[in-house]
């Protein structure tokens, strides 16, 4: 079980560490300049997510771990579609994080990925006011 777990922290830092690289690409595809400022508040959100799965993994396992992949996600897109995208995205990272988060017993662990879940519900807000506000 437990190893399954540190299994689903690797694909998450997997994750984060695409979606930076994304974020930043997508910014520079925003013409809005408040759309630039949100995306760019996303990014580093992601940067910060990152770096607290990567703390969690090393809690559970003593290994800092980095993303073996190269970057995958890639903005091929005009930013309406990427928007929509990265909603979907978002909303699957929240129950994702959920799921992490309720099968955790550790307090610190269940502290800090709590605030990954309110960090990225908070996402999925600002991208619908995104792509209401772009349509």
């Amino acid at each position: 079980m437990m190893n399954e777990r540190i299994k689903v922290y690797e694909q998450a830092i997997e994750y984060q560490y695409h979606t930076i690289h994304y974020y930043g690409q997508l910014q520079k595809q925003m013409e809005d300049s408040t759309a630039s400022i949100l995306i760019e508040q996303i990014r580093k959100d992601k940067m910060k997510h990152l770096r607290v799965l990567q703390e969690i993994h090393n809690y559970y396992t003593g290994i800092c771990y980095q993303s073996q992949t190269p970057c995958t996600l890639v903005c091929e897109k005009e930013s309406l579609q990427e928007i929509e995208k990265s909603l979907f995205r978002e909303n699957e990272n929240v129950r994702m994080y959920r799921s992490l988060y309720f099968g955790s017993t550790d307090t610190p662990v269940r502290d800090r990925l709590y605030d990954l879940v309110a960090d990225t519900q908070e996402h999925a807000i600002q991208l619908t006011y995104l792509y209401a506000r772009l349509k």
